[in-house]
Formats: structure tokens, C-alpha cells, sequence
């Protein structure tokens, strides 16, 4: 069921710990419990061979319920607390941002915060990602509604 498929997921996210490859293995065990083979490696197959990682994103919608002021308090709250994130976490937290209108307020209402991004941007781990100004609702069933975005 789709339910035991997110438990599994979840359970194979929580037992992975990426500087441990005998985790990786326990993460394989679990995933063939579920689908019912058992193959038996060997265990030199474990060893990690890939980086993986797991980027933050926080989606802010730009025109909610809420006036515009607040979502410019939002952005600098919410990307000054990533700062924060990657300051304790060494090289292992990555953020990405989505708005470009975002950094935009953010260089107006924060220009130290908005330098301490583009710090992180250099070393890649404050990623500006995405083509849109702000992020467009893409749930909308349709794709005209998308382009007036």
C-alpha cells in the first residue's frame, strides 16, 4: 500500500547515515524485505560511491494571506535561519532558493544578509534555482495559467 511505502521510506531515510556504510546495507535489508527478495551481496558492495544530498528549500508564497511587508520579515528570517544552518551544520547543509524577487527584497531590506548569501552562493551550498520571479501555483490544471504567472 502506499502508506507502508511512505513508513519504508521513511524508516530507510532514518536508518541511512551517509558516513556509515554498514547503515547503507541495513537500508538495502529493509528495502528487500519489503519486496520479498533477499539477495546476499558482498559487502564491499556497500561502500558509498555517490554524494548524496538533501537540500533545503523553504516555498514562501509571496502573496498570501498576509501583506507584502511581512513576507520581505519572512524571507530575512527564514534565509538568515539557513545562514545559521550552514554555520553548524559544516558542509553538509545546502538551501535552495526559488524567487527572484526575493533576492531582490533581500538586497534592499538586509544588504549584509543579502552578502552573506552570495558568500554561501560562491561556496555552493546557497543555491538560486528556478527560472520564475516568484514561484507560480503548479497544481493549477492548466498550463496557460502557468505562462500568466
Amino acid at each position: 500500500t502506499c502508506s507502508a511505502a511512505i513508513s519504508l521510506a521513511t524508516r530507510i531515510l532514518n536508518t541511512i547515515d551517509l558516513k556509515d556504510s554498514e547503515s547503507v546495507q541495513a537500508a538495502h535489508e529493509l528495502v528487500s524485505s519489503f519486496f520479498g527478495c533477499h539477495p546476499t551481496p558482498a559487502k564491499d558492495q556497500y561502500k558509498l560511491q555517490h554524494e548524496v544530498y538533501a537540500f533545503g528549500h523553504c516555498h514562501i508564497d509571496t502573496a498570501w494571506l498576509w501583506p507584502y511587508r511581512e513576507t520581505r520579515r519572512k524571507v530575512i528570517r527564514s534565509w538568515s535561519s539557513q545562514l545559521q544552518l550552514m554555520n553548524t551544520n559544516s558542509i553538509l547543509w545546502k538551501f535552495v532558493a526559488s524567487q527572484s524577487l526575493h533576492w531582490e527584497w533581500l538586497q534592499e531590506d538586509a544588504p549584509d544578509l543579502f552578502n552573506a548569501c552570495l558568500q554561501r552562493v560562491k561556496e555552493g551550498r546557497f543555491v538560486p534555482i528556478g527560472g520564475s520571479y516568484v514561484e507560480f501555483d503548479a497544481n493549477i490544471p492548466s498550463g496557460e495559467s502557468m505562462i500568466r504567472q
